[in-house]
């Protein structure tokens, strides 16, 4: 099996890191292919900052942002859908 975790965001830099770390480690440990992206809608703190240092530092975490849209939970969802390559 493949998986693609998509994570939708706002305003979570003080949260990103660890969660985004901790699905990779979880993942990694198994030998399934695997990405996580990560959709932000346009958050208005570090979010975005932190989630393209780890998208640089980790090569099947992918981040796409959102910003200068209207928010809504279920577009990311979608862009992320669209985005993934895997179930």
């Amino acid at each position: 099996m493949s998986y693609s975790v998509i994570l939708p965001t706002l305003n979570e830099a003080g949260h990103i890191i660890q969660l985004a770390d901790k699905i990779f480690e979880t993942l990694s440990k198994t030998n399934e292919k695997f990405e996580i992206l990560i959709i932000d809608d346009s958050s208005t703190d570090r979010t975005p900052e932190l989630c393209k240092e780890l998208e640089r530092k980790k090569d099947n975490i992918f981040f796409f942002s959102r910003s200068g849209q209207k928010k809504n939970l279920a577009d990311s969802i979608n862009l992320g859908i669209k985005k993934s390559k895997y179930d």
